[in-house]
């Protein structure tokens, strides 16, 4: 309407314009039009011209209050979404602490009701969060994505394995040891938050090299050692341990993979006793 309004007003100046300009044109030197009448023809044309600009102002006006009627929608749309609660998740409710018809108000600390920051707890399942804490004498940060394993009593002795997430680079000063969180995939809802379990990590990996059983190694004020068979004949010899894993140490130094070693150095002769070896399979 403000824009019709407009063209309207532009034709009515086009006109009264057009009409003072015919009559302007008779009158020059001949005297057919009155001066009276060309000066109500030039008020119709400042009339004309006033009506033209409160159109162009109305249609801005309607402009501005398009505006403003947009914004109030957007405004009632976002006091209509938080008539929802919405999880930025998707999982379960595992704890309600509001009930139909209850009154619920802004969070305060003296507020013993339910408030608007405590009505349910939302847990996500599908990828359940572990979290562990390593000793600071034997645990050195692990890598991102280093595989875990976990295993929680009631599976039959089942093994879930997750991945580090994130470590804290830091030791709690109480307790001295390390959070470290893993993620388990829990697509089949097996495992539940708050569950205990035991987890290995994987803290360092030597591929394809030599161990020995833990009981195989000795150590004194010079250092670790071992004894092997040389001749027949009992023989020290000095090497260097490195990780421990499952009853059997990683052994660096002179010792090669062929040389026979005493499994255990508990109650083995002098060096040099002669005896007769007896070799055990197990590698």
């Amino acid at each position: 309407m403000a824009r019709r309004q407009i063209d309207r007003n532009k034709a009515n100046l086009a006109l009264q314009s057009g009409l003072l300009k015919d009559r302007e044109q008779l009158g020059q030197g001949r005297g057919f039009i009155s001066d009276r009448t060309l000066e109500e023809l030039q008020a119709n044309v400042d009339i004309a011209k006033a009506d033209l600009g409160a159109a162009e102002a109305n249609r801005a006006l309607a402009a501005n209050q398009v505006n403003v009627a947009a914004a109030t929608v957007e405004k009632i749309k976002t006091l209509l979404a938080y008539t929802q609660i919405v999880a930025p998740f998707d999982g379960v409710v595992a704890r309600r602490q509001v009930n139909r018809a209850d009154l619920v108000q802004g969070a305060t600390a003296t507020r013993t009701m339910p408030s608007a920051g405590s009505l349910f707890t939302v847990q996500r399942i599908d990828v359940i969060s572990g979290v562990l804490r390593c000793s600071g004498k034997r645990c050195t940060p692990p890598h991102l994505g280093a595989p875990a394993i976990v295993k929680s009593s009631g599976f039959d002795g089942k093994s879930f394995v997750g991945k580090v997430t994130r470590f804290s680079l830091r030791l709690d000063p109480e307790t001295r040891n390390m959070r470290t969180e893993i993620n388990l995939p829990n697509s089949d809802e097996r495992l539940y938050p708050g569950m205990y379990a035991e987890v290995s990590l994987e803290m360092n990996r030597h591929p394809d090299v030599l161990t020995i059983p833990v009981a195989a190694v000795g150590s004194d004020g010079v250092g670790n050692f071992v004894y092997t068979i040389t001749d027949d004949r009992i023989t020290r010899l000095t090497v260097r341990t490195g990780l421990t894993d499952k009853g059997r140490m990683e052994v660096t130094g002179i010792l090669s993979e062929g040389t026979p070693v005493v499994a255990s150095i508990k109650d083995v002769p002098l060096p040099g006793t002669v005896v007769q070896p007896m070799v055990d399979e197990d590698p």
